[in-house]
């Protein structure tokens, strides 16, 4: 239903995961509050053409050294390795982006227990629980009473939920090989070199409770 004010977007369906509740129901539209200024006309290149979000920034980015144009900048790479796992996904796993990313979190840090994967994945519980149920009936996980206790469980991955990562994965690994062909031996290992090192300091802003700026 349309709503006076505001401007919605229809989206396929299945291009959007589900929110905190777990339903993985297609969504159809998203509403944006009422717009607090006229919309503006998107900015053209030199030629006259339009230019996308992308495009736009780099027509006005700053120097290299700005923390904000780097942030900017990292992330639009970024998400290239976005679309190959979507693709991958796709095309060799059979889940959904919500499925997979439950598959991928218990992989990572299990075997947890329910709360703990809720925690991980910024759900419910009750939400958390009905995808572990699915992927546990696809045979993708398991539900094992923990040895510390027996009124909780355990959800670790099995062995075809670790064969369904590996097929995502490896056809990544082929997408990331063929592109790093097309690049200089020196620039991949630098690219490598600073994608671990951006590794360790995701993973330290995570070990100390958040994300943000180190402390000087």
């Amino acid at each position: 239903m349309d709503h006076p004010g505001r401007t919605t977007w229809v989206i396929a369906e299945g291009c959007i995961p589900p929110d905190s509740t777990g339903d993985e129901r297609a969504f159809t539209s998203i509403a944006f509050p009422p717009m607090t200024s006229p919309p503006q006309p998107p900015p053209t290149n030199p030629t006259g053409a339009w230019m996308n979000t992308d495009e736009a920034h780099d027509a006005a980015a700053g120097p290299l050294d700005d923390p904000a144009d780097a942030a900017w900048r990292v992330e639009a790479a970024s998400l290239v390795l976005v679309e190959m796992t979507l693709n991958a996904a796709a095309e060799y796993s059979g889940l959904s982006v919500i499925q997979l990313r439950v598959l991928l979190a218990v992989d990572r840090h299990g075997p947890l227990n329910l709360s703990a994967l809720a925690t991980h994945l910024t759900m419910s519980i009750s939400a958390t629980g009905r995808l572990v149920t699915r992927l546990d009936a696809a045979g993708l996980l398991t539900r094992l009473l923990a040895s510390h206790s027996r009124r909780e469980v355990s959800i670790d991955v099995t062995s075809l939920g670790h064969q369904a990562i590996e097929r995502l994965r490896a056809a990544r690994r082929r997408h990331i090989a063929a592109a790093l062909t097309r690049l200089p031996p020196a620039t991949q290992q630098t690219l490598a070199r600073t994608l671990l090192e951006f590794t360790a300091a995701v993973q330290a802003g995570n070990s100390s409770g958040g994300i943000g700026p180190a402390a000087t």
